[in-house]
């Protein structure tokens, strides 16, 4: 981080455009844009020292403020503010992109009470790279067979790695992308406040909020957000009530918010909010639910207890939404509730701090998260959701040759499937969840399908339940309704769409919608630039329709995204036992629209 800063809380000029940042709009003649919150915060951090370059770690450690984001969300927070400013990503004036390095801002930045303008300087900073404690295997290129699983693992983790997506290419990308032209599809995120409003949906709606720990201690941040992540998980099993996941909703964690917005933006009602205490045993928890129509508060209270009375209190807290929403609750909504997952308080503890660093996808963290979890088994060893956590560990690990056991290549599958043969002793929505993967990763579809039916059984609000059951039928040659079900996955789970995007754009391929496919997977890869499985599919559709410079384009963005893994480029001969189509004509059509685009055979 740079040195000196000059604190922007009040408004000041970039070129003449008037920032507000308090009321989060800008202004330029007639012109007024209103930025996202998080929008304008990175706009704001980006000001302070105009012409430094900042690194993408340094942008999202600084103004996601230790939430837990993947790249995505500054790449698209970063597209949100060229957008505002008319700005180009190829012939930048206002935000530049760095190869390699990161973002500078370049126009000119003014104080307004003594129009003082800020000085530009030029940095050097290089981007920063983790290493992780878990060594992978090298050359064991084969394993890439299971990028089915993928996007699977994508609907439970937001991702955070440095991601190379300041080439020269992907600066191109995002113009072509995002640059206003009427003849071009423009790939943007789905709107929140058009298709998803709260009239599309015929139940009570809510969205709970990270709870702010108010503790002394900021290691306990922890606890404060596993019993968010609880009451969600909770008020997801209730089969009359509409939830946003947690990914959508951990984005605002650590800010001050206005309900109003929030539940406009996510398309919810109700917003629940609260905080936490946690000083040694003792624990305190206050609660309010908000409608989000009025911002009148409909029900508050607070709850004082201990460590051991945690799960008397999430109870409580949960039996009150109920009551105050007026919900009627269905015999198998009663029994989901009723079920305990551990009672022993030492162990949820234990499993809320692997919980914690599982978010953070790398090896470190990977490896930090196995050893709580574990210590979770010790004190609790029929731990079920542990043991649903660790399989995920393990198989992640496995897709991307993390694993640490030297022996084999295939421990993490093998130390997996153990791990949901334990699980499935009290079986949760993430145990159904991993084990329809798995299963369809073995071309077992109608076992993949009936497991994915079960998790989102167990939990009708879940998104990765419905991106594994659509995941499942769009192998299995049911794209129509594997549509249906990635569009519910992409209501429930508004800020990280990539994954439903692309089985959608997939299945729309498999029906011969190219265009459609074209459209749709572009907002994949916007949303998400890395995403080799999107980035596939989008030039399998280009070559069906013969349009050979775009395929070719996205031919060189993912061999750089090959190159940058030390991976051979990218060939047809990669995929041919990789994604597991039932229907062999499915996956001959694959294989000749990249054929068509003049993907080499080997």
């Amino acid at each position: 981080m740079p040195d000196s800063l000059i604190n922007l809380k009040e408004g000041f000029y970039i070129a003449n455009w008037y920032i507000d940042p308090s009321a989060s709009i800008i202004l330029c003649d007639d012109q007024q844009v209103h930025l996202e919150p998080k929008v304008m915060d990175l706009l704001v951090y980006l000001a302070q020292q105009p012409g430094h370059v900042y690194s993408r770690d340094d942008l999202l450690q600084n103004v996601w403020h230790g939430v837990i984001v993947s790249d995505e969300a500054l790449t698209n927070a970063i597209i949100k503010i060229r957008k505002a400013f008319n700005d180009s990503a190829r012939h930048p004036e206002f935000i530049e992109t760095l190869p390699k390095r990161g973002y500078r801002l370049i126009a000119q930045v003014k104080l307004v009470q003594n129009d003082e303008t800020i000085n530009q300087q030029e940095s050097t900073l290089p981007l920063t790279h983790e290493s992780g404690l878990i060594k992978p295997n090298q050359g064991k290129l084969y394993l890439y067979a299971s990028i089915a699983l993928m996007f699977i693992f994508a609907g439970y983790f937001v991702i955070n790695k440095e991601q190379s997506n300041s080439t020269d290419i992907q600066t191109q990308y995002e113009s072509d992308l995002y640059t206003e032209n009427p003849k071009r599809s423009k790939a943007v995120l789905p709107s929140t406040n058009s298709a998803n409003n709260i009239e599309s949906i015929d139940k009570p709606s809510i969205a709970v909020l990270p709870f702010v720990n108010t503790g002394n201690e900021i290691e306990h941040s922890y606890f404060s957000d596993g019993i968010t992540d609880d009451l969600i998980t909770d008020l997801s099993k209730i089969s009359g009530l509409f939830v946003i996941s947690r990914n959508s909703t951990f984005p605002y964690k650590g800010r001050v918010v206005d309900i109003k917005k929030v539940a406009h933006t996510l398309g919810v009602r109700y917003i629940l909010e609260g905080s936490i205490r946690r000083s040694g045993e003792k624990v305190r928890v206050n609660v309010q639910l908000i409608d989000g129509q009025t911002s009148g508060h409909i029900w508050s209270d607070r709850y004082d207890g201990t460590l051991k009375d945690v799960f008397t209190l999430q109870d409580k807290i949960t039996s009150q939404i109920i009551s105050a929403l007026a919900l009627t609750l269905t015999d198998r909504d009663q029994a989901q509730l009723a079920i305990t997952e551990t009672i022993i308080p030492e162990a949820y503890d234990e499993f809320l701090k692997g919980y914690e660093y599982s978010w953070r996808t790398n090896r470190e963290n990977f490896a930090r998260a196995e050893k709580h979890y574990r210590r979770a088994l010790e004190i609790d060893p029929n731990y079920s959701r542990a043991h649903a956590a660790l399989a995920l560990l393990y198989l992640k690990s496995w897709t991307e040759m993390w694993h640490e056991n030297a022996g084999s290549s295939v421990a993490g599958w093998v130390r997996a499937n153990e791990e949901i043969s334990a699980s499935m002793k009290n079986p949760t929505t993430q145990t159904y969840s991993i084990l329809s993967a798995m299963n369809l990763q073995n071309r077992r579809f109608d076992k993949a399908i009936s497991a994915a039916e079960k998790a989102i059984l167990l939990d009708p609000n879940s998104a990765s339940g419905y991106l594994a059951l659509a995941d499942a039928l769009s192998f299995a040659g049911q794209p129509i309704q594997a549509i249906e079900n990635a569009r519910k996955a992409l209501r429930h789970d508004l800020n990280f769409p990539s994954p439903y995007l692309f089985v959608e754009g997939r299945s729309l391929y498999d029906l011969k919608q190219y265009e459609e496919a074209i459209a749709t997977l572009k907002r994949a890869v916007a949303a998400n630039s890395s995403s080799r499985n999107s980035l596939v599919a989008l030039i399998a559709a280009y070559g069906q329709l013969g349009k050979l410079k775009e395929a070719g384009r996205i031919i060189e963005k993912l061999n750089n995204n090959f190159k940058k893994d030390k991976l051979p480029e990218f060939t047809i001969g990669w995929l041919r036992n990789s994604w597991p189509y039932k229907n062999k004509a499915d996956k001959e059509r694959l294989f000749e629209g990249l054929k068509k685009a003049r993907v080499p055979e080997w």
